[in-house]
């Protein structure tokens, strides 16, 4: 008699490699195009066709399902529960800018011996360091101990903002991990999810937030006050991340069917999404709401970077708190972009209220977020072909785990459709569609229920 178990894991190893085959192929032939892998855009963000973008998350997510198949599990299990070494080694890499050093010889490579002299490091720890990396296809080595930089460490080369989200991982991040399974223990009967209650919380012994404490002042090295140091990483990880994960969203919705209306950016920042959205669509016109000394340096951003929109009024930058009512009556648009993320359930149905007194039927909310569809997939976003898992497993590695991130540091998260529903229908509105974007971002537009 076969073994069922054996004949399923053949069938799906068959149909996994199919499915794995005939995308590459796919992608091959997109490359092959006039077009290559995307558009080239003036942020320098390539925004990948979406035959390219559905092939990508199709091969990872046929190359997850291999591995799942063909891995010894307990090896599979081992090399897990100590894959922090690897973040760990990509943190040092990112420390020392090793890929800035690599690319002065990316042809021959450089000897780990005067990467070691210039970073002022041992030789030996750092050539171990780079082999860790080279292995998960980070880096190349060139020939022995010569190292330079692959397509994926080549991304750093003199980006700031990317180092930046690296090392907000490594001196903020990593901390908070270590103290996440004492959070796990204590979250049972009677435990209150709140923004001061978190892994965070336990890991800098503080009784502030997130925010707060990010924002709190700090002895520096010459003995001044000042800001801690993680701020600076953070605001420029925040504007480089946004640059990469907004892109799609200025492409996949359809922003020209506004006209010349109104978007409310609300707690926009220093108005970056609008800024990249208005040079798409130069007929709308824009408000951005945030903090006082957020929006003061957003309106010294506009008027460097797009002076006739501050001079002409098409854009407004004002103060704003998007846990009291709305100001601006009548939007065509009110964007939410990766707000909800930061914030509990309770302050969220509060922030969608905040906007609905100022809503008129044809006014949208606009929820720019991650959208967690989990391996059994969700109505709104096809699901990967099968046997793959229906959110294309390991593509979306990365959303689950910045949930946790989100967990550990405000005890919010990145939500499911199921999540979002729910806090849309408490705030009384109701879902009008999601768009997919080619990215790991979606957009869900939300209006007034129908009288």
């Amino acid at each position: 008699m076969a073994n069922t178990k054996i004949q399923t894991q053949i069938a799906d190893l068959s149909e996994a490699t199919r499915i794995l085959n005939s995308s590459v192929e796919c992608l091959i032939a997109q490359w092959k195009s006039d077009d290559a892998e995307g558009q080239i855009l003036e942020n320098g963000v390539l925004l990948p066709t979406r035959a390219s973008y559905d092939a990508h998350k199709t091969i990872l997510g046929a190359i997850g399902k291999i591995q799942e198949l063909v891995s010894s599990p307990p090896i599979r299990l081992i090399e897990t529960s100590c894959q922090f070494y690897e973040s760990r080694a990509l943190h040092i890499a990112a420390e020392h800018r090793i890929a800035d050093l690599v690319a002065a010889n990316d042809e021959k490579g450089v000897a780990v011996d005067e990467l070691a002299q210039k970073t002022n490091v041992d030789a030996g720890m750092l050539l171990r360091i780079l082999r860790v990396l080279t292995s998960i296809g980070i880096f190349r080595e060139i020939s022995d101990t010569y190292f330079a930089n692959n397509r994926v460490s080549a991304s750093l080369v003199r980006n700031e903002s990317l180092r930046s989200y690296l090392m907000v991982f490594s001196i903020c991040h990593y901390k908070v991990t270590e103290s996440l399974p004492a959070a796990i223990r204590r979250s049972g009967r009677g435990y209150a999810a709140t923004n001061t209650n978190t892994a965070f919380n336990i890991a800098y012994d503080t009784n502030l937030s997130f925010w707060d404490w990010l924002n709190t002042e700090v002895k520096q090295d010459d003995g001044t006050v000042g800001p801690r140091p993680e701020l600076d990483y953070f605001a420029k990880a925040m504007t480089g991340i946004g640059r990469v994960s907004s892109t799609a969203m200025i492409y996949d919705y359809p922003w020209d069917t506004l006209g010349n209306g109104i978007v409310v950016d609300v707690g926009g920042g220093v108005g970056t999404h609008s800024m990249n959205v208005a040079r798409v669509y130069p007929n709308l016109n824009f408000i951005v709401q945030d903090r006082p000394e957020v929006i003061e340096k957003g309106v010294a951003l506009w008027t460097r970077e797009l002076p006739e929109y501050v001079q002409n009024g098409k854009v407004q930058l004002t103060p704003g708190d998007f846990f009291q009512p709305q100001s601006v009556t009548g939007a065509a648009v009110y964007f939410l972009h990766t707000i909800l993320h930061d914030w509990p359930d309770a302050e969220c149905i509060q922030i969608l209220k905040a906007l609905t007194t100022a809503m008129t039927p044809d006014s949208r909310v606009l929820i720019g977020e991650m959208v967690i569809n989990n391996s059994l997939g969700t109505k709104e976003i096809p699901d990967a072909p099968k046997p793959l898992p229906a959110d294309y497993g390991i593509y979306n590695r990365y959303s689950h785990e910045r949930d946790l991130v989100m967990m550990s540091l405000f005890n919010s998260k990145e939500r499911t459709m199921d999540d979002f529903r729910g806090l849309i229908h408490q705030a009384g509105l109701v879902v009008e569609k999601v768009y997919e974007c080619r990215s790991q971002m979606s957009l869900i537009e939300c209006r007034l229920p129908k009288s």
